[in-house]
């Protein structure tokens, strides 16, 4: 079995509408630009 997957890490947010029309938007971009991966989100925090 050969997986693919693509992590997208960044630092987190507290603001929901702000997570998703910043993070959220890079995600769905990714994942159109490479449909044959599965994308995987990793929120860094302090």
């Amino acid at each position: 079995m050969n997986k693919k997957a693509i992590l997208v890490v960044s630092f987190g947010t507290s603001y929901a509408r702000t997570r998703e029309r910043t993070i959220g938007a890079i995600e769905r971009a990714v994942g159109e630009a490479f449909p044959k991966y599965q994308v995987f989100r990793h929120l860094q925090a302090r």
